[in-house]
């Protein structure tokens, strides 16, 4: 399930789960050759623009029963493995990565991190969606509804993503104006 071309159209990453085990893993195919790499345990990868610079993000799988997701990176050969998003208390889950079209920055969603859903919504549905920079840097909410909010997706300067606003899932966006990096 959730296909993602790399950016020459070589490559596809996905993620599969044997029958055997309780444990999706996200594989690369190279379109050409048909030669798969096993990189590891995750859901829902994505594969950055830049063909010079190739990470893959994706959401980690809870580890146990009530366990919680977070956000990954990886270089397509398995090296560079790091976590960029993650509830170290164990309270809430980040899903649902998706990058920039120009991969300076990953949108995600969250479960059970607002405040506000905790007390007032779904605590156990999507919350908000996010930005943060492929780094784990700058870190920020572009949603605070009571409604579930998930599967973030970019298209120009607009993150769309579903949302039960209004009672019925539809499609809703909003445009993304991120904090600039200090350093840039």
């Amino acid at each position: 399930i959730a296909p993602s071309w790399s950016p020459d159209g070589r490559k596809i990453v996905y993620c599969s789960k044997p029958s055997t085990s309780s444990v999706w893993q996200l594989v690369i195919v190279d379109i050409g050759s048909r030669l798969k790499t096993y990189l590891g345990p995750g859901v829902y990868p994505d594969w950055s623009p830049d063909p010079k610079d190739p990470w893959i993000c994706f959401q980690s799988q809870p580890r146990s029963a009530g366990g919680r997701s977070s956000v990954w990176v990886v270089r397509p050969d398995g090296s560079a493995l790091r976590e960029i998003v993650a509830d170290k208390t164990r309270i809430w889950s980040a899903i649902n990565p998706r990058f920039s079209p120009d991969g300076r920055w990953i949108a995600y969603a969250t479960v059970n991190k607002s405040p506000e859903s905790r007390a007032f919504g779904q605590p156990e549905a999507a919350d908000d969606v996010w930005i943060v920079r492929p780094d784990g840097t700058l870190d920020t909410r572009l949603t605070d509804d009571l409604s579930a909010e998930w599967w973030p997706s970019w298209g120009g300067d607009r993150v769309f993503f579903v949302s039960d606003r209004g009672g019925a899932l539809n499609v809703w966006s909003v445009r993304v104006k991120p904090l600039e990096d200090p350093k840039e």
